[in-house]
Protein backbone atom coordinates (compact mmCIF):
# COMPACT_ATOMS: atom_id res chain seq x y z
CA UNK A 1 0.00 0.00 0.00
CA UNK A 2 0.79 4.01 -0.38
CA UNK A 3 -0.34 6.39 1.25
CA UNK A 4 -0.96 9.24 -1.72
CA UNK A 5 -0.20 12.55 -1.69
CA UNK A 6 -0.76 16.04 -3.77
CA UNK A 7 1.61 14.43 -6.31
CA UNK A 8 -0.41 11.66 -7.48
CA UNK A 9 -3.40 13.43 -7.64
CA UNK A 10 -2.68 13.72 -11.63
CA UNK A 11 -2.50 10.01 -11.79
CA UNK A 12 -6.04 9.48 -9.84
CA UNK A 13 -7.39 12.07 -12.09
CA UNK A 14 -6.52 9.90 -15.31
CA UNK A 15 -7.49 6.98 -13.54
CA UNK A 16 -10.89 8.46 -12.61
CA UNK A 17 -11.26 9.78 -16.18
CA UNK A 18 -10.77 6.41 -17.56
CA UNK A 19 -12.24 4.02 -14.73
CA UNK A 20 -15.72 6.28 -14.61
CA UNK A 21 -16.13 7.86 -18.32
CA UNK A 22 -19.67 7.57 -17.42
CA UNK A 23 -20.16 8.98 -14.29
CA UNK A 24 -19.94 12.25 -12.50
CA UNK A 25 -17.11 13.78 -12.04
CA UNK A 26 -14.69 16.45 -9.70
CA UNK A 27 -12.21 18.60 -11.32
CA UNK A 28 -9.05 17.92 -11.53
CA UNK A 29 -8.81 21.25 -9.76
CA UNK A 30 -11.19 20.01 -6.76
CA UNK A 31 -9.07 17.02 -7.18
CA UNK A 32 -6.02 18.70 -5.89
CA UNK A 33 -8.10 20.90 -3.47
CA UNK A 34 -8.75 17.22 -1.75
CA UNK A 35 -5.31 16.37 -1.60
CA UNK A 36 -4.23 19.32 0.02
CA UNK A 37 -6.62 19.00 3.04
CA UNK A 38 -5.49 17.63 6.21
CA UNK A 39 -9.02 15.67 6.35
CA UNK A 40 -8.29 13.63 3.27
CA UNK A 41 -6.77 10.57 3.10
CA UNK A 42 -5.73 8.67 -0.44
CA UNK A 43 -4.42 5.36 -0.64
CA UNK A 44 -3.00 3.61 -3.88
CA UNK A 45 -1.92 0.06 -5.21
CA UNK A 46 1.57 0.81 -7.31
CA UNK A 47 3.11 -1.42 -9.87
CA UNK A 48 6.69 -2.56 -9.70
CA UNK A 49 7.42 0.35 -12.13
CA UNK A 50 5.92 2.66 -9.89
CA UNK A 51 3.15 3.54 -12.23
CA UNK A 52 0.02 3.53 -10.22
CA UNK A 53 -3.08 1.08 -10.79
CA UNK A 54 -5.88 1.71 -8.15
CA UNK A 55 -6.56 4.27 -5.75
CA UNK A 56 -9.56 5.39 -3.00
CA UNK A 57 -9.92 8.32 -1.46
CA UNK A 58 -12.16 9.46 1.45
CA UNK A 59 -12.61 12.73 3.27
CA UNK A 60 -13.84 13.32 6.78
CA UNK A 61 -16.92 15.30 6.93
CA UNK A 62 -18.12 16.72 10.00
CA UNK A 63 -16.54 13.65 11.95
CA UNK A 64 -18.19 11.48 9.04
CA UNK A 65 -15.85 9.82 6.29
CA UNK A 66 -17.16 10.17 2.77
CA UNK A 67 -15.33 7.32 0.51
CA UNK A 68 -14.89 10.23 -2.62
CA UNK A 69 -13.40 7.71 -4.86
CA UNK A 70 -12.33 4.25 -5.93
CA UNK A 71 -11.07 3.54 -9.57
CA UNK A 72 -8.90 0.77 -10.45
CA UNK A 73 -6.99 0.92 -14.05
CA UNK A 74 -9.40 -0.37 -16.28
CA UNK A 75 -7.92 -2.78 -17.77
CA UNK A 76 -6.84 -4.17 -14.20
CA UNK A 77 -10.66 -4.24 -13.27
CA UNK A 78 -12.38 -7.32 -11.22
CA UNK A 79 -9.00 -8.68 -10.56
CA UNK A 80 -9.32 -7.55 -6.83
CA UNK A 81 -7.48 -4.59 -6.45
CA UNK A 82 -10.80 -2.32 -5.98
CA UNK A 83 -11.21 -4.84 -2.89
CA UNK A 84 -7.66 -4.28 -1.71
CA UNK A 85 -7.63 -0.70 -2.00
CA UNK A 86 -10.93 0.30 0.07
CA UNK A 87 -10.12 -2.95 3.09
CA UNK A 88 -7.11 -0.21 2.97
CA UNK A 89 -8.52 2.72 2.96
CA UNK A 90 -10.61 1.45 5.53
CA UNK A 91 -7.90 0.82 8.04
CA UNK A 92 -6.59 4.07 7.27
CA UNK A 93 -10.11 5.74 8.20
CA UNK A 94 -9.93 3.21 11.39
CA UNK A 95 -6.74 4.10 12.42
CA UNK A 96 -7.77 7.86 12.45
CA UNK A 97 -10.91 7.76 14.02
CA UNK A 98 -14.19 6.61 12.16
CA UNK A 99 -16.70 7.27 14.94
CA UNK A 100 -18.97 8.55 12.37
CA UNK A 101 -19.16 5.81 9.99
CA UNK A 102 -18.17 5.48 6.71
CA UNK A 103 -20.57 6.53 3.79
CA UNK A 104 -20.08 6.20 -0.26
CA UNK A 105 -22.63 6.23 -3.08
CA UNK A 106 -22.42 3.87 -6.02
CA UNK A 107 -24.05 3.93 -9.43
CA UNK A 108 -26.91 1.06 -8.65
CA UNK A 109 -26.13 -0.60 -11.54
CA UNK A 110 -22.19 -1.31 -10.76
CA UNK A 111 -22.82 -4.48 -9.16
CA UNK A 112 -19.25 -5.12 -8.66
CA UNK A 113 -18.43 -2.32 -6.89
CA UNK A 114 -21.28 -3.08 -4.80
CA UNK A 115 -20.52 -6.31 -3.71
CA UNK A 116 -16.81 -4.91 -2.78
CA UNK A 117 -18.85 -2.85 -0.51
CA UNK A 118 -21.00 -5.28 0.86
CA UNK A 119 -18.26 -6.99 1.30
CA UNK A 120 -16.31 -4.39 3.59
CA UNK A 121 -18.87 -4.02 5.48
CA UNK A 122 -21.59 -1.61 4.03
CA UNK A 123 -25.24 -1.56 3.54
CA UNK A 124 -28.11 0.11 1.84
CA UNK A 125 -29.32 2.98 3.86
CA UNK A 126 -31.15 4.83 0.77
CA UNK A 127 -31.00 6.09 -3.27
CA UNK A 128 -30.42 9.22 -5.28
CA UNK A 129 -33.41 8.71 -8.11
CA UNK A 130 -31.66 9.76 -11.48
CA UNK A 131 -28.65 11.06 -9.99
CA UNK A 132 -25.88 10.09 -12.55
CA UNK A 133 -26.31 11.35 -16.28
CA UNK A 134 -27.46 8.03 -17.69
CA UNK A 135 -30.50 8.29 -15.48
CA UNK A 136 -29.24 5.36 -13.08
CA UNK A 137 -29.83 5.83 -9.32
CA UNK A 138 -27.42 6.39 -6.20
CA UNK A 139 -27.21 4.01 -3.58
CA UNK A 140 -25.78 5.38 -0.58
CA UNK A 141 -24.38 2.96 1.32
CA UNK A 142 -23.10 3.20 5.23
CA UNK A 143 -20.88 1.44 7.32
CA UNK A 144 -20.54 1.08 10.78
CA UNK A 145 -17.69 2.29 12.89
CA UNK A 146 -15.04 -0.17 13.94
CA UNK A 147 -15.65 -0.37 17.25
CA UNK A 148 -19.48 -1.54 16.07
CA UNK A 149 -18.06 -3.76 13.79
CA UNK A 150 -16.03 -5.66 16.51
CA UNK A 151 -18.95 -5.32 18.96
CA UNK A 152 -21.15 -7.86 16.58
CA UNK A 153 -23.53 -4.88 16.66
CA UNK A 154 -23.88 -3.51 12.88
CA UNK A 155 -27.28 -5.10 11.97
CA UNK A 156 -28.48 -2.96 14.87
CA UNK A 157 -26.92 0.30 13.65
CA UNK A 158 -28.15 3.27 12.24
CA UNK A 159 -25.87 5.91 10.68
CA UNK A 160 -26.53 9.38 12.15
CA UNK A 161 -28.02 11.52 9.07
Amino acid sequence: MTRLEQQHAPFVWNITRAAHADSPMVSMQSCLTDFASPDHIAVGIMAGDGTLEAFARASDIAGTWHIIDVGVVPELQRTGRGRRVVDMLLEEVRQQGDQGGVTLEVHAANVPARAVYERAGFSEHGRRSGYYPDGGDAIIMWRPPAHVMAAGTAADWEPVL
